[in-house]
């Protein structure tokens, strides 16, 4: 199972890698953060419903669907402002940096774990956790381009994200646990598709402030597609490792960034999706993705 929880893990990390660079490329072509918000939510809540009916068993939520929609509507307005102020982030800290940023809830869900679960982290578990976040002030201590120093405005922002992300992570590994299916594949693939058929159904009133277009609806799409992807992985990975081991794993974030980041200058779209960086910065990046892995490697095997 361990082994399961990891590989989820490793490819919610790169599912979300891509998908960031889907939501850079709409903010740049259309500059809404509350835009791609709602129309990625109704991708995902339109494919989510239309997949429900060929996994959920309502004997598995008999007695429990008000506790379950309790928990659904807690989990939407957590994720709803977490993905708002990433969003918002975006427009001063790129994408490659920010991802890699996101790294930083583990040591959010460790003091949590700690308070109200007292489990205290071993010692390969803590060097292993202290690598990551590192890793992410490494290769973001300082940048180049419009976009290069983290501000006092996008700090706050990305405060926001990391508490609000941190509390859907909590939530989400509740939902996992309350199915009871006895196949963790379908209680990750059952999880991830009521939590996005009720994002989607609840996004709908906001369609009467906004104004929709068949064409920001196809730009949003990509990427509500592949976060409904990494979630259905990450749902998996929590379900087996817990959130914290998850973000641990998640981190790999800033390694998969570095080689995007590449692939992305490589093809002449870096002015578009990142903003240009220097030899150095490359340097930075890199060391900080090396530190990242030994973190990964320090902490898996303090848990095994």
């Amino acid at each position: 199972m361990i082994v399961l929880g990891v590989i989820c893990g490793l490819l919610t990390a790169l599912f979300q890698s891509l998908s960031y660079l889907c939501s850079a490329g709409f903010m740049a072509r259309y500059g809404s953060s509350f835009r791609l918000l709602i129309f990625s939510q109704l991708a995902m809540g339109a494919l989510s419903l239309a997949a429900l009916p060929f996994f959920l068993p309502l004997s598995h939520l008999a007695g429990r669907e008000w506790s379950v929609v309790i928990v659904l509507a807690v989990w939407f307005v957590v994720l709803c402002i977490g993905q708002s102020g990433f969003f918002s982030t975006q427009k001063f800290i790129e994408a490659s940096r920010l991802s890699s940023l996101l790294g930083l809830k583990i040591l959010l869900l460790m003091a949590i774990d700690l308070v109200f679960n007292r489990n205290q982290p071993g010692i390969l578990q803590l060097v292993g956790a202290v690598l990551c976040m590192g890793a992410a002030f490494v290769m973001n201590w300082s940048g180049s381009g419009s976009k290069g120093k983290i501000t006092g405005i996008s700090l706050c922002l990305l405060l926001v994200t990391l508490v609000f992300y941190s509390l859907a992570d909590i939530v989400e590994t509740k939902l996992v646990n309350m199915q009871q299916s006895g196949s963790i594949y379908t209680d990750g693939i059952v999880t991830t598709l009521l939590c996005y058929a009720f994002m989607g159904i609840c996004s709908l009133p906001f369609l009467f402030k906004i104004k929709w277009n068949c064409q920001e609806q196809l730009h949003a799409a990509p990427f509500g597609i592949i976060w409904l992807i990494s979630q259905i992985t990450l749902m998996i990975c929590f379900g087996t490792l817990g959130p914290v081991f998850g973000n641990v794993l998640q981190s790999s974030r800033g390694i998969i960034s570095v080689l995007l980041g590449l692939a992305v200058c490589s093809l002449g779209w870096g002015k578009k999706l990142d903003s240009p960086a220097t030899g150095m910065v490359w340097v930075r990046r890199i060391c900080g993705a090396l530190m990242m892995s030994g973190g990964i490697i320090c902490y898996t095997v303090g848990t095994v």
